[in-house]
């Protein structure tokens, strides 16, 4: 019976070595073997364990590390606000706190504002029989 699963192995291994314990007296010639798979699926099993007590302590630092950094977060923007409370908003004393100070736009304007948007083409309005200077009325 070939199994995939490493709890179909283990299952395997285990039913294997009782099976082979009720039968001890026709199985001397391999009590090495029997010895040593005892001793592997023990530690399979301590593995196992390890492995489920770090992915909980893996799942808890990632929380963890989620709280601090959304703690972490709030602070900075309160911290960053009381800076520009004390100093204002257009405050060159902002740059040294990474803060960008509100300048007054000077000089000539960006390519971007002036960039003109071209016409808008639309349908032209037509025109009727009797408007307009060609309009003639018959006498």
């Amino acid at each position: 019976m070939a199994t995939s699963s490493r709890a179909g192995l283990l299952d395997e291994c285990r039913v294997t070595l009782n099976v082979m314990d009720v039968h001890d007296a026709d199985f001397e010639h391999v009590q090495e073997d029997r010895d040593l798979l005892a001793a592997i699926v023990a530690k399979i099993d301590e593995a196992d364990l390890r492995q489920k007590h770090h992915k909980g302590q893996f799942q808890q630092a990632s929380r963890d590390l989620e709280q601090y950094t959304s703690l972490a977060r709030d602070l900075i923007l309160r911290l960053k606000n009381s800076v520009r409370a004390r100093y204002g908003n257009a405050a060159e004393k902002l740059a040294e706190f990474g803060l960008n100070p509100r300048r007054a736009v000077r000089g000539p304007r960006s390519k971007k504002e002036d960039v003109k948007k071209p016409p808008e083409t639309g349908p032209i309005p037509a025109q009727t029989a009797d408007s307009g200077p060609d309009s003639t009325t018959q006498k």
